[in-house]
């Protein structure tokens, strides 16, 4: 595959990922927001959930917003450079 196939299919991946997490995990952020009338969210995410809502909040962070006041994961991975035992459902 050429570079430039490399380059378009990893442009498209990330626009792909800043959609699912600004149309999915922040949208549903700002409902539950909005449902509560609360200030803050307390958020927690489970498993994928929680690889992608850290990734949201480390978006949102970045950008100033200031609206999570907590943040619980359970059973979520983060740093996938060593998967350990993941390793056996994890391929490249």
């Amino acid at each position: 595959m050429p570079a430039d196939d490399f380059r378009a299919a990893g442009h498209r991946l990330v626009e792909w990922i800043a959609d699912y997490l600004e149309h999915g995990v922040m949208r549903a952020l700002a409902v539950a927001q909005e449902a509560c009338g609360a200030g803050k969210v307390n958020a927690l995410g489970f498993c994928v959930g929680g690889t992608l809502l850290g990734s949201a909040l480390a978006v949102l962070r970045a950008q100033g917003d200031e609206r999570i006041a907590s943040l619980t994961l359970l059973a979520t991975m983060l740093d996938f450079s060593d998967t350990g035992e993941l390793s056996v459902f994890v391929d490249e």
